[in-house]
């Protein structure tokens, strides 16, 4: 998975540590914009490590899917 831009700006995203699989994200949802819901995110954990990292103002999206969902709710 990697960073997207806006989608409703197409600004690009600031960020080139790309979530890794098993990552965990915090942020906004959006809900369809061009026929998907998008995390607009604040900041994550890298699968693996300890601890968050801000992503704030770094312009990172990730639409929930992509020929499959790429992102799950985590309850509890």
């Amino acid at each position: 998975m990697f960073w997207r831009g806006n989608p409703t700006t197409g600004a690009g995203a600031a960020g080139r540590d790309w979530p890794r699989n098993g990552s965990l994200l915090r942020g906004k949802v959006h809900k369809k914009i061009k026929g998907d819901d998008w995390l607009e995110v604040s900041e994550w954990q890298q699968a693996g490590t300890k601890g968050f990292v801000s992503g704030e103002g770094k312009n990172l999206w990730v639409p929930f899917s992509q020929g499959g969902t790429l992102l799950h709710e985590i309850k509890g």
